[in-house]
């Protein structure tokens, strides 16, 4: 015989669903003895002794002789029984892991499907270098440095007209930066780390010179302002202008191994940047051995990751892999 445990009899208490005391009650009494859910004052008063005489053959094995005894006459030593009546009013209280990692969400209609700012994620960049990071990504090397005094004396030695002074070269952000958002469904698990950046860019490069344009997948087609969802053609910056990329670049999309027609549609986004002496970096999650070489050789990819440094990214963007 299979014996029932507590849990079975909340779940059967729970599926017939007694509203009333009265259906409590002998719902009670059909799952539970009836000795159980006796009050106590009734548990606590002796039963009458039963009438002493032979014991009936046919009588049930649970009646017992009171013949007489020894200690019949002394007081016995009753143990009250302990209160086994459930308690079936509980409730479930969520847990929460505090960590950097995640927690999980909270329920209630308050919360949106798409929102995901109930996921405490850690970023992908590390606080302390991302502001670094970014600038090396969208900085240019300009001669607007300190006076380029080896260049000077060796001019004038060889009597040549000096109608410049020759300047060093150092990282600017002079001409400016476009940044590309991928907001494509494949990218929903990162909107948050690129919501994050956007400031620290914005902050690093000045709003007056940096243009934050959405784009749906990559090569984009068309672009979208963050403020307003008016989508327009793609348009090249200021020939000379950096363009950083936050995007997989179709990775998590299985677009790779690319297609002729897809690197027919890279090279006609990528040319007038490239021709324009612009460089394109992109920030991607996936490590840069992944992409095949066609991507490698065009776009300076530069891992979005914790183990990023700045030097990592100067590196990269002057194309010293």
């Amino acid at each position: 015989m299979r014996e029932l445990g507590v849990g079975d009899l909340l779940r059967v208490w729970h599926r017939l669903g007694a509203s009333d005391e009265a259906a409590r009650e002998a719902v009670r009494d059909l799952l539970l003895p009836a000795f159980a859910w006796r009050p106590l004052e009734e548990r606590a008063s002796p039963k009458p002794a039963p009438e002493t005489g032979p014991i009936d053959e046919a009588s049930s094995p649970c009646q017992v002789s009171t013949a007489s005894s020894p200690r019949d006459d002394e007081d016995l030593d009753v143990h009250e029984p302990a209160d086994t009546s459930l308690d079936f009013n509980y409730s479930v209280t969520p847990l929460h892991h505090e960590g950097r990692s995640f927690r999980l969400p909270e329920s209630g209609p308050g919360l949106a499907a798409d929102q995901i700012t109930a996921m405490d994620l850690e970023p992908l960049l590390d606080s302390a270098w991302a502001r670094r990071v970014l600038g090396g990504l969208i900085t240019t090397d300009a001669h607007v440095g300190g006076v380029n005094v080896p260049r000077l004396v060796r001019s004038l030695c060889e009597m040549r007209e000096v109608r410049r002074l020759p300047r060093m070269l150092q990282a600017t952000l002079r001409r400016g930066a476009q940044v590309l958002l991928d907001r494509h469904p494949s990218m929903m698990a990162f909107y948050s780390d690129q919501s994050a950046l956007r400031h620290p860019i914005e902050g690093f490069g000045g709003r007056e010179r940096t243009t934050i344009l959405r784009c749906d997948g990559f090569p984009p087609r068309q672009v979208s302002d963050l403020s307003v969802a008016r989508w327009r053609d793609y348009q090249p910056p200021t020939p000379g202008t950096p363009v950083l990329v936050l995007s997989d670049l179709g990775m998590t999309r299985g677009v790779f191994p690319l297609t002729p027609q897809a690197e027919a549609e890279w090279d006609a986004f990528l040319e007038p940047l490239l021709s324009g002496g612009s460089t394109v970096c992109a920030l991607v999650p996936c490590p840069p051995d992944r992409y095949p070489r066609f991507v490698r050789e065009r776009v300076r990819l530069v891992l979005w990751d914790l183990s990023t440094r700045p030097s990592d990214a100067r590196r990269i963007r002057k194309g010293r892999v």
